[in-house]
């Protein structure tokens, strides 16, 4: 769940009306991708949809979205991270571990800060698990038996096992 692995590039190229910023600075997810789009077609999302639009954004740059969270689940376990523009924060199940990074000194996350900063840790604790507690989630789901062992380790050297 660090940014060398969940922060890609997404490029949209709107209508020809619409005048654009090279890049939007502030937070997306994927979520927003569905309710943007329908946002540029002209309608509005259904509510149960979680994303936000981020149409404004592309002229502003600016988008509404507070925090981003990822998810990885696999066998049982999950890793789930939650960032904002200053922090990110990492609970792995599969490594028993959380880690916390201020993001404005360490933007390569490099130095878990959790035990420097015990109320941040907190507050970005119970963020996550107020969300894991509204999702269900398949203990049951695995891909094992699909997975030889070449690319078990191969998506274990890449850390996403």
């Amino acid at each position: 769940m660090y940014d060398e692995l969940i922060h890609v590039p997404f490029i949209v190229k709107p209508p020809a009306e619409y005048d654009t910023v090279d890049a939007i600075e502030d937070l997306t997810a994927y979520l927003d991708i569905g309710p943007t789009f329908l946002d540029l077609a002209g309608t509005s999302a259904p509510d149960e949809m979680e994303g936000q639009s981020f149409l404004d954004a592309l002229e502003n740059g600016k988008t509404e979205r507070e925090a981003v969270i990822s998810e990885y689940a696999n066998s049982g376990k999950r890793i789930t991270s939650r960032r904002t523009l200053e922090w990110k924060y990492i609970l792995d199940d599969y490594h028993d571990r959380e880690e916390l990074f201020d993001l404005t000194t360490d933007s390569t996350e490099q130095t878990d800060c959790s035990t420097d900063r015990p109320e941040v840790l907190e507050s970005f604790r119970d963020a996550v698990r107020e969300r894991m507690s509204h999702e269900e989630f398949d203990t049951d789901a695995s891909f094992d038996d699909d997975v030889d062992e070449e690319m078990r380790q191969q998506l274990e050297d890449l850390g996403y096992l």
